[in-house]
């Protein structure tokens, strides 16, 4: 989880996991901007729907809340079937009961595959020194399972000393994370602004998902998180989401509820710059800036 917000001097971008922690077998940082800013932000997809490129970039093409944005790109194989598998579920539905739609997809075994080796859980061990960005804010956002990974974080630093207020704000959409008050009471100390829990009233497949990893049916996905702290801002997407794929179909507009900054649709996507110069630390972007503004 300390990967997330730096790998020892030199910065995370381009980063990768060449040896497997745990059962993780894939997990890189992905430049979605140009610019560099003394506040980042980085956005974690629950799944992904076709097998290319830029398919964890994507979904988050039109998010323009900082100038320096990064995607996490993580165990794509799994998240691959995991999409195929929720759209194939979405349409066999339309003809079988709900019930019976669920006991003959293959959504279940895919599902309880992708819940631990989220070995994301585990990836601050594997960082020696993962506090090199300074006192730089960074901004996490994360839809379905990629707002899972982000609260699983958020625990794990918990954990760990000197990490208090290390994260600026977080947004989770269709977080498929219990409700429980203690785990998130156990997440505020590393938050310093708000927690985002973005939710729909209508998501059955959320429900599904989590009863196959034996998780309580309270989900901070389909209702809100109460009696935990003015920290947390409970919305309301019903009306955008009407079911558990809409947090990527729909995702600007998702975005534009919670009034996190987008581009408009007739932007041009900025490329995607190659991936040598990581985040710094405050300092060294401040300094980046003075020359700038010299020259």
């Amino acid at each position: 989880m300390g990967s997330l917000f730096g790998i020892g001097g030199a910065g995370f971008t381009g980063y990768k996991m060449v040896r497997r922690v745990g059962e993780l077998e894939e997990f890189k940082f992905e430049r979605m901007s140009e610019g560099c800013s003394l506040h980042m932000t980085i956005a974690v997809s629950g799944w992904i729907n076709e097998e290319r490129e830029d398919a964890f970039r994507w979904a988050w093409r039109y998010l323009a809340l900082s100038e320096e944005q990064y995607c996490v790109r993580y165990e794509s194989k799994y998240l691959l079937e995991l999409g195929k598998a929720m759209n194939y579920l979405m349409s066999y539905v339309v003809n079988y009961a709900i019930e019976q739609a669920l006991m003959d997809t293959a959504i279940g075994g895919i599902v309880s595959a992708l819940a631990w080796p989220m070995a994301l859980l585990t990836v601050a061990n594997v960082i020696d020194n993962p506090w090199s960005l300074g006192n730089r804010p960074v901004t996490l956002l994360g839809f379905s399972l990629g707002a899972r990974v982000i609260h699983k974080c958020l625990q794990a630093m918990a954990k760990r000393k000197g990490c208090e207020g290390i994260v600026e704000d977080v947004v989770l959409l269709g977080a498929p994370v219990n409700r429980s008050v203690n785990d998130w009471k156990t997440i505020l100390p590393v938050v310093s602004g708000r927690i985002i829990n973005g939710y729909s009233k209508s998501d059955w497949l959320l429900k599904f998902l989590y009863r196959t990893m034996n998780i309580q049916p309270w989900i901070a996905g389909i209702g809100p998180v109460e009696n935990v702290s003015n920290k947390v801002s409970n919305i309301d997407l019903t009306d955008i989401v009407r079911g558990h794929l809409d947090y990527q179909h729909k995702l600007r507009e998702v975005l534009e509820a919670i009034e996190i900054p987008v581009l408009p649709f007739t932007a041009a996507i900025v490329p995607v710059l190659p991936l040598e110069n990581g985040p710094a630390s405050d300092d060294s972007t401040a300094s980046s800036r003075s020359h700038s503004q010299a020259t």
